[in-house]
């Protein structure tokens, strides 16, 4: 029976029989249910048959005006109840009398299926506070809820709470695909209500299961949501240089998209001036022109000049004629409305609640503005003569009234008593020094600059254009700050500057080398491979399996991608090659597969691969070559040559790690 609750419309046989109320207006539906329950034979009362049946009885004890409770499941019969206004015989109480003993006696499944848990007795109680009820005199029935009192309940029956995460095994197998979408909805809710500590956490568990090609909108997504929460915090200028490397990508997913992300960054900062210097800009170039007049009406609207949002309207008024703008239009009119204590805005605003309330329950994409609607909606109530409904619904959106785009909102709720000056989210902690963005330092032979995890690939990959074509030092990512001190306790830079190991590994034969190492053999193909490397392992804590919050990018200056190793001096312990032979195979390796180092740690080589192996044969040479140079990588990894060779296949990221 699907039960949660020992209330009649706990389960779902109760909640399914209470649709059919929708068909009839009269008692038949109830009398049947009823009628059911005391026709039941000498094998017992089944327990679907006596949900039905207590569903039933619960309608008659509200028709009598004795609810008793109210809450989501009820609100269908509450409706139903208001509507019609039946009164019930007295022949039909009697029946639900004795249909209740026959559901209670121990010939009832229902009973039996109660009494083999611990919430028999409160199942039982239940069911005699329901008989009273029943029998108590019967009350005056409350008015049938108006179009705004509708909207009332359903905003109030929502909640704009930060989910909890999913656990972290959700992250692997089968439901690696719910714990997406509930990570997402955690980062999307914690924006709404200003919880950035949170945001920032969900952002990190969620990027690692992300594809990096299949999921470029998505990241790019959590990129701005990252950079909105330092914005908000008084960063703006980091957080818009942090996403600047991300404009050639962002521009693949629409035209525009770039600057419209970061004017909703600077937006988040209180930025006003620059986000709609970026407006005009999208204006200007015709991306999305009509959106973005609109918007601009929206936001003088609720936070600006009402006497422009105005213009805006009346001006533009036959490019908003489409019925998806012409929502938004009346959204508008009726804040102006409000602001100017026309009565009027309360029906306009009304409408617009009641359609976006129940997108609310689908995701917290909508949170944010929905917030802004309700509270302007709250005042419209208030100044309709219906002020403990204006409390109620602000009692329910205060989280979302935050951030500096609702001053306007929050100081007229004050002016009219609606709201008062307490904070209107828990405060968050100070983030840590270590995760801001922006910081250089000087190691010797190269100097850091740190980024944001979610930049850091964006950035990387703009440093190497650079360098390609001259204009700067070639980058290599290094990880979060552990990683570096252990990087810089590990390498022994040359006195001078690497360039006698450098002419040791031009001399260096990379073939003979691995023609020694390898011989002759060649292990067969197996499909059942590890699979490729489609990113970069230094951006992530594997451990905890969630992106770094920040990490380090090394930038030296080299000639050559290869001497990165002849530069730091990097090998020559335990099975590491020496930082000659390093060089030697990666410029071997870079001429054959346009494969180039990408993230150096104290034990791991990370290289993008432009031209990996398409078919077998060659990833199966590649892969002994790859043992060769790092036997750990398949003794204490993939377990065979030929597994190693199938996660080569088509891979743009070759790892290597030396215990």
């Amino acid at each position: 029976m699907g039960a949660w609750s020992h209330d009649a419309f706990g389960n779902d046989t109760a909640c399914d029989w209470a649709q059919g109320l929708d068909e009839v207006s009269d008692l038949s539906l109830v009398e049947a249910a009823i009628g059911a329950a005391l026709d039941a034979d000498d094998d017992g009362l089944d327990a679907d048959v006596a949900c039905e049946a207590l569903a039933a009885i619960e309608v008659l004890a509200r028709l009598r005006g004795n609810a008793g409770y109210s809450n989501a499941y009820t609100e269908r019969v509450d409706d139903w109840v208001a509507r019609t206004r039946l009164v019930p015989p007295d022949g039909l109480l009697q029946q639900a009398l004795t249909a209740l003993e026959a559901i209670a006696s121990p010939a009832s499944e229902l009973r039996e299926l109660w009494d083999e848990g611990e919430a028999g007795p409160q199942w039982q109680a239940s069911l005699a506070e329901l008989r009273a009820r029943l029998q108590a005199p019967p009350q005056p029935l409350p008015a049938p809820l108006d179009e705004i009192g509708l909207a009332v309940r359903e905003v109030t029956s929502l909640s704009f709470a930060v989910p909890d995460d999913p656990s972290p095994g959700m992250a692997v197998g089968p439901l690696v695909g719910v714990a997406r979408q509930r990570l997402y909805f955690v980062a999307l809710a914690a924006e709404a209500v200003g919880d950035w500590a949170r945001l920032r956490d969900a952002v990190c568990r969620l990027w690692p299961l992300l594809d990096p090609d299949a999921d470029l909108k998505l990241q790019w997504d959590l990129a701005v949501r990252d950079a909105k929460s330092w914005a908000a915090e008084g960063h703006l200028e980091a957080a818009l240089a942090g996403l600047a490397p991300w404009r050639e990508s962002a521009e693949t997913l629409g035209l525009g998209t770039f600057d419209m992300r970061c004017m909703a960054v600077a937006q988040e900062a209180g930025a006003v001036a620059e986000g709609e210097r970026l407006r005009d800009g999208l204006i200007a170039a015709g991306h999305g022109a009509t959106m973005q007049i609109l918007d601009r009406a929206l936001r003088e609207a609720r936070a600006g000049d009402a006497g422009q949002a105005q213009a805006l309207l009346t001006q533009h008024a036959a490019d908003f004629s489409a019925p998806g703008w012409q929502v938004w239009v009346r959204f508008a009119r009726g804040i102006l409305a409000v602001r100017a204590g026309d009565g009027g805005g309360l029906a306009l605003l009304t409408a617009w609640v009641a359609q976006q309330a129940p997108r609310c329950r689908d995701g917290a994409a909508v949170w944010t503005f929905f917030g802004i609607g309700a509270g302007w909606w709250a005042l419209a109530l208030q100044q309709g003569g219906r002020t403990d409904e204006a409390r109620r619904v602000l009692a329910t959106v205060r989280p979302l009234l935050r951030g500096d785009e609702n001053t306007l909102l929050r100081g007229s709720l004050r002016a009219a008593g609606l709201l008062d000056e307490a904070p209107l989210s828990p405060p968050t902690a100070a983030t840590p020094p270590e995760q801001q963005a922006g910081l250089e330092a000087h190691h010797g032979s190269f100097r850091t600059v740190t980024v944001r995890g979610v930049n850091a690939l964006q950035h990387l990959l703009a440093l190497r254009r650079a360098f390609a074509e001259g204009r700067g030092a070639y980058p290599f990512l290094i990880g979060d700050d552990d990683d570096l001190a252990s990087l810089l306790d590990n390498l022994e830079t040359p006195a001078d500057g690497g360039v006698a190991l450098a002419a040791e590994a031009r001399a260096l034969d990379a073939a003979a080398w691995l023609s020694g190492k390898v011989g002759g053999k060649r292990p067969r193909w197996s499909a059942r491979g590890a699979a490729p490397v489609r990113s970069l392992q230094t951006l992530l804590d594997t451990r905890g399996q969630r992106l770094k919050p920040c990490v380090h990018i090394g930038l030296i200056e080299l000639e050559e991608p290869w001497s990165l190793f002849t530069r730091l001096g990097f090998g020559d312990w335990n099975a590491c090659p020496t930082p000659a032979e390093h060089g030697a195979l990666h410029r071997h390796w870079g001429e054959h597969f346009g494969a180039e180092p990408a993230a150096l740690g104290a034990d791991t080589v990370e290289c993008l691969v432009a031209r990996p192996p398409r078919d077998k044969a060659p990833a199966l040479a590649l892969a002994a070559e790859h043992q060769a140079y790092c036997p750990d990588i398949v003794e204490q990894g993939v377990g065979t040559t030929a597994a190693l060779a199938a996660s080569l296949l088509a891979a743009p990221v070759w790892y290597f790690w030396w215990d």
